[in-house]
């Protein structure tokens, strides 16, 4: 059960870097090609960015703490 978190936490923070790509793409293409920025872009991108972070961490952590050393 444990591995099944373990892979859909994984699966989760490679979900939020793809979603993260592709809006700063589509941010990229707006700004050079239709000349207006969407205003929501950078910050989703970096929240992502962090919140995926988090979720990359946790399986890791979760093994730290059940194995006796710290996180």
């Amino acid at each position: 059960m444990m591995r099944f978190i373990d892979r859909a936490d994984e699966a989760i923070a490679g979900l939020m870097l793809f979603a993260c790509l592709a809006i700063v793409c589509v941010e990229v293409i707006s700004r050079s090609y239709l000349g207006m920025a969407i205003s929501w872009s950078e910050e989703l991108s970096r929240y992502l960015i962090i919140v995926s972070t988090y979720f990359a961490r946790l399986p890791r952590c979760a093994a730290a703490t059940t194995s006796g050393s710290s996180c």
